[in-house]
């Protein structure tokens, strides 16, 4: 009797036969015996440039067999189309986060704000995690952080106030701007501070910081500081997309029941709205990370197009720490330089947390040098790949040669998936 699909691990390839037919003609058909499995709990990178079928060959087939809980980076949305039927038929709670309506017109929702009253969270310190996530992790200025730590400073009292609002309907980001944009907002944070006992002491003490800036000249522009980090989220669509958590994050956090969830974010919004998607992201990353226990099956995170995502922090996160809270992460890249440029220090131990290695389509000799380099072979060797084939490196085996997973054609897919609304049967992804 075969083994079912979902306790073999996660499908990386397909051996190569090595008996060839008398030496005439194509070599055998693999089969789904022939597949290789990743079956550790170690970390997973894929290196290939655009179009080569990183999701063909590697998200669709996980999201088609992985068995524990999910998380997709979907850019397009065409994971979702493909995999979601599978992953209800497996039983699991399907999310679609997808603030812009890009798949689905009534999609899930996350509230970030529910994430202070998480059992084993600190509300305090969240309050400054939320901050950072929102303000995008990135300085506004060079020259004086005043102003950015300032208004992170309001950002992070106008948060743990909300998170705390004794009308539960406020505790939203969308009160954070509404007090931030009003236009007696200084005299609303007075009244609070004055009205309001607070649990969150750190809250309390950025508001009364705050307030104590010189009203005339410097009080407008830290507010001004703090509503440039905050304005992608004032947009209807983001807005009503983080007013309510629309599923059980304590399931998502314990993995029982598994919940798979597709964060869908269109690549003309990545640059205008790369703040929500490091919210939305780094939110369930931190949920995470209140895990007491590993569930039973691990979460898989699958993060494709990591370089069109810019610089996260949470990455590294989950790259050095997750594996210990039964989270493995499954990070597509176009090409190693990417992952140089956007963690020019860390890049290396990013590399080293990666039990699996996997290289295919390079184009040319600049593609395939330092994916050469990182293999231990020669540059000739990936230039020379086969369509189908791939360099996988694996513990224990090094670097191999062979055939890529393809649930488009491979037997053991078969009736799992649901066509890609974006093409006709047959391309390559």
């Amino acid at each position: 009797m075969s083994t079912p699909l979902a306790s073999r691990g996660l499908p990386v390839g397909r051996g190569v036969p090595t008996a060839p037919t008398m030496g005439f003609g194509p070599p055998p058909i693999a089969t789904a015996t022939d597949g290789l499995w990743h079956t550790g709990d170690g970390h997973l990178i894929t290196l290939a440039p655009t179009g080569a079928g990183k999701g063909r060959s590697g998200v669709i087939p996980a999201l088609l067999t992985h068995p524990g809980a999910t998380l997709t980076i979907d850019i397009k949305g065409e994971n979702y189309h493909v995999t979601a039927r599978r992953r209800r038929e497996m039983g699991h709670r399907v999310v679609v986060l997808d603030p812009f309506r890009v798949s689905v017109p009534n999609p899930d929702t996350l509230n970030p704000l529910d994430l202070l009253s998480l059992a084993g969270s600190e509300p305090d310190s969240d309050s400054e995690l939320l901050a950072e996530l929102m303000c995008g992790g990135q300085p506004i200025s060079t020259k004086d952080l005043f102003w950015e730590l300032s208004g992170k400073g309001m950002i992070t009292g106008l948060v743990g106030f909300a998170g705390e609002h004794p009308d539960p309907t406020k505790r939203t980001l969308g009160n954070v701007l509404d007090t931030m944009y009003a236009d007696d907002s200084d005299y609303n944070i007075a009244v609070v501070l004055d009205t309001h006992t607070f649990a969150n002491e750190t809250a309390r003490q950025e508001l009364v910081g705050y307030l104590q800036h010189e009203k005339d000249k410097c009080r407008p522009s830290v507010r001004s500081t703090a509503q440039s980090m905050v304005k992608c989220l004032g947009s209807k669509s983001v807005r009503s997309s983080l007013d309510q958590t629309s599923f059980d994050l304590a399931a998502w956090r314990d993995g029982d029941p598994a919940i798979d969830i597709y964060l869908i974010f269109p690549p003309e919004k990545l640059d205008s709205h790369r703040a929500v998607l490091r919210l939305l992201l780094g939110t369930l990353l931190t949920v995470l990370l209140r895990r007491k226990t590993p569930p039973r099956e691990r979460t898989l995170l699958l993060l494709d197009e990591c370089g069109q995502l810019g610089a996260l922090s949470h990455l590294k996160t989950a790259l050095t720490l997750l594996r210990g809270y039964g989270v493995q992460a499954w990070t597509f890249w176009q090409d190693l330089s990417q992952l140089r440029s956007l963690y020019p220090t860390d890049w290396e131990t990013l590399l080293n947390n990666s039990a699996v290695v996997q290289a295919f389509g390079m184009a040319n000799g600049w593609m395939a040098r330092t994916a050469a380099e990182l293999m231990g072979l020669p540059v000739a060797h990936l230039l020379r790949l086969e369509a189908d084939e791939q360099v996988i490196s694996r513990p224990g085996k090094g670097a191999e040669v062979v055939r890529r997973v393809d649930y488009l054609t491979d037997p053991q897919f078969a009736g799992l998936f649901d066509a890609n609304p974006r093409y006709l049967p047959g391309p390559s992804r």
